[in-house]
């Protein structure tokens, strides 16, 4: 998945009832948004509602047209 296709799948993904993101998706979102996850162990399952995941992929896509 490209990070532009992970990003609109996020964006969409997180207004769903479950809203769960595996950890590698939640890393790689926060990476790109500027703000790498250093340390503590994130579960293999991860909910991100819309009022964070917003946040972020608004901060990738910005990161990314730069």
């Amino acid at each position: 998945m490209t990070d532009a296709e992970l990003l609109d799948y996020c964006a969409a993904h997180c207004r769903t009832e479950r809203a769960l993101f595996h950890r590698d998706q939640v890393r790689r979102v926060c990476e790109m948004a500027g703000h790498p996850m250093s340390g503590g162990a994130l579960p293999e399952w991860v909910v991100v509602r819309p009022a964070i995941m917003d946040t972020l992929v608004e901060s990738a896509r910005a990161r990314l047209a730069a």
